[in-house]
């Protein structure tokens, strides 16, 4: 019975239909236990509802225990059920009457004197979320980072690509630029051999100019670009 108290405490905001459930189960052991020292007869129908209509059993439980037990046991059916809707407030509801009937159902079936609580204290009830939030909170504090991280990741990422591009072509411009001067050189080596064949072609003055005929050979030119009459 211990054990399903504390299962149901546990669990009136985090799973109400549970604590409603358990809350139920304790109760219906609690009767068990009155029909067994009682030594009532149990009835044809063992049921709850029905323990709880008999008459020698309704002499022995105090009278103002009764709207309790019936919102415990109705609590705790819907709870059993698939579809039933239990609130964590019922489910508190349901545990504050049992708590009241156990105290009087130890103070005269337990093995000793018991030592009994004062009034229900609700603040024993675990609050919903309260640990919960806080993981949430830690866990939304870590998917934050963890978003910021890939998205400076990402950035990173993109400006290492730019400026991979941008060496790239700077690279591809510094070898066109390479192989453009190449050509350049060896056009202008290509050049200067053609100038030296002629050169060494021409007909050289006493005064030591070279010269050279136009094509048509009319006309004669140093190779200084003048005339030679």
């Amino acid at each position: 019975m211990f054990e399903k108290m504390v299962k149901a405490e546990s669990r009136v905001f985090t799973e109400p239909l549970s604590a409603a459930h358990y809350t139920r189960l304790a109760l219906e052991e609690s009767v068990h236990i009155i029909y067994q020292e009682e030594q009532i007869d149990l009835p044809y129908d063992t049921g709850l509802a029905s323990l709880m209509r008999e008459e020698e059993f309704r002499r022995i439980v105090r009278p103002e225990f009764s709207e309790g037990l019936y919102i415990i046991r109705k609590t705790g059916n819907a709870g059993s059920h698939y579809g039933s809707t239990v609130r964590g407030q019922d489910a508190l509801i349901s545990i504050q009457y049992l708590f009241d009937f156990l105290k009087w159902f130890a103070n005269l079936y337990a093995e000793r004197e018991p030592v009994l609580p004062g009034a229900f204290d609700k603040s024993f009830i675990p609050k919903v979320g309260g640990e919960s939030r806080k993981i949430s909170l830690i866990q939304d504090e870590a998917k934050r980072q963890q978003e910021a991280m890939q998205a400076q990741i990402e950035a990173l990422q993109k400006q290492l690509a730019e400026q991979q591009e941008k060496a790239k072509r700077s690279q591809e411009a510094f070898d066109r630029f390479r192989e453009q001067q190449k050509e350049n050189r060896e056009e202008l080596e290509l050049a200067r051999e053609r100038l030296d064949r002629i050169l060494n072609r021409a007909h050289r003055l006493e005064d030591g100019r070279r010269v050279f005929k136009t094509e048509d050979g009319l006309r004669v030119f140093d190779e200084y670009g003048h005339e030679v009459g």
